[in-house]
């Protein structure tokens, strides 16, 4: 069964028991991929990396980076970038818990 299932699975068990995936805060995707009309440069499948900025999990696809900023804004940048936490993108809702939760995203400044 694929890491993936196994979280899956996972959260089928928890609803059966009355809870739900977003009281466990570590199931975190391990794949997210990222598709833009306009932006193909960040395009592609971006994977979990072992680390967190801002206490969030942050996601790698070569030198590119998915993290959440200082003002709780979700950012796709580069590597580079997120000392500075800036970066080419940015979701347009603050405090979400995963990127997957925003269904707005903006070019940054």
């Amino acid at each position: 069964m694929s890491e993936l299932a196994k979280r899956l699975d996972l959260g089928e068990q928890l609803s059966r028991c009355g809870m739900g995936v977003r009281q466990v805060k570590t199931l975190t995707a391990l794949r997210l991929t990222v598709a833009s009309n306009s932006r193909r440069d960040i395009e592609g499948v971006y994977e979990t990396l072992d680390e967190h900025v801002n206490d969030k999990p942050v996601w790698a696809k070569g030198n590119k980076r998915l993290y959440c900023g200082t003002g709780q804004l979700w950012i796709v940048g580069d590597e580079d970038d997120v000392a500075a936490q800036r970066g080419r993108i940015r979701s347009a809702e603050r405090g979400r818990e995963y990127p997957t939760e925003c269904h707005s995203w903006q070019q940054a400044d």
